[in-house]
């Protein structure tokens, strides 16, 4: 991303230059993007809103002390709304803008105030900066979500391949690469597309962060009927097997231990004894000999 902005260096202010050399000095990688330092501080100029109640949507707030939320607005300013709730979440799931070039909208005056009421049009294809925008807009939301976490919280943010690996490098910045958790695969279709020109996209993604990878918890789903019809060979853990049943196998298994072991004693004994009858049928009888032999640690 650097030699993408080498031509703007003298848009970028001494702070953003300053940074960018520290980490070129010190063999780091560095997501470099024009107006990296207002993205980085802009969220402290977004304003509170006033907080609404709409008795109407609302069910069984127990005289409003219910600690269930669900609120309509600009993510940005309502996450600075509830900054009160910072350090208490568990999960965050967010489905961000994808940067499509049709559902994607900035308004530049957010470069300088945040609180501008204006979506801003649509960032198309054609536009040169897209990329830029988009950064510029997630950098303050993710930086936020990260406050909001709790020390084992989890970040899970979906994307397509559009902005995946500059979403990718945001969240190693914010969160550290050291707190990824892992990157989700999922089908979000199953036949290609007509209008693919060299290879047709059937997936998206899920990347999931925790704001302290050795204090998160994470859990495997159990299989489903519907998984496991999917596997030729049965996982016996899986099967319900009656005590009786259970008792019976365990018995045949201690009984075929012991006849495997009684045949490899049976075998070493004929062994040894073919050894001596070959070394006698050598050896003149009335001449004394000491033969030494090791054999499994034992000495004759």
């Amino acid at each position: 991303m650097l030699d993408a902005n080498v031509n703007n260096l003298e848009l970028m202010s001494k702070e953003e230059l300053v940074e960018i050399l520290t980490k070129m000095i010190n063999g780091g990688v560095a997501l470099s993007f024009n107006g990296r330092r207002t993205a980085q501080m802009i969220q402290r100029k977004v304003m509170p809103r006033v907080v609404h109640i709409n008795k109407e949507l609302s069910y069984n707030d127990l005289g409003g002390k219910c600690n269930n939320l669900l609120v309509d607005g600009e993510n940005l300013q309502a996450m600075v709304t509830l900054y009160k709730y910072r350090g208490t979440v568990d999960l965050i799931v967010t489905d961000p803008p994808y940067n499509t070039g049709k559902d994607f909208r900035y308004n530049d005056k957010w470069d300088t105030d945040p609180n501008d009421p204006e979506l801003g049009s649509i960032v198309t294809l054609e536009d040169g900066s897209r990329h830029t925008k988009w950064i510029k807009f997630m950098y303050p939301r993710i930086q936020m979500m990260y406050s909001m976490l709790k020390p084992n919280g989890i970040l899970a943010i979906c994307i397509d391949e559009r902005e995946l690996f500059h979403l990718g490098m945001m969240l190693n910045e914010v969160f550290g690469e050291e707190n990824r958790i892992g990157l989700i695969n999922w089908q979000k279709s199953y036949s290609p597309k007509n209008d693919s020109v060299h290879l047709s996209s059937a997936t998206e993604y899920v990347l999931v962060y925790a704001k302290n990878k050795g204090n998160a918890k994470t859990e495997l789903l159990a299989r489903t009927e519907e998984m496991n019809s999917k596997y030729s060979n049965p996982d016996l853990s899986l099967i319900h097997i009656s005590e009786p049943t259970r008792q019976a196998e365990i018995s045949y298994a201690v009984f075929c231990l012991k006849k495997k072991k009684q045949k490899k004693e049976r075998k070493k004994k004929n062994a040894d004894f073919s050894f001596k009858r070959k070394i006698t049928a050598i050896i003149p009888a009335k001449r004394p000999i000491m033969l030494t032999r090791i054999h499994n640690n034992e000495t004759t």
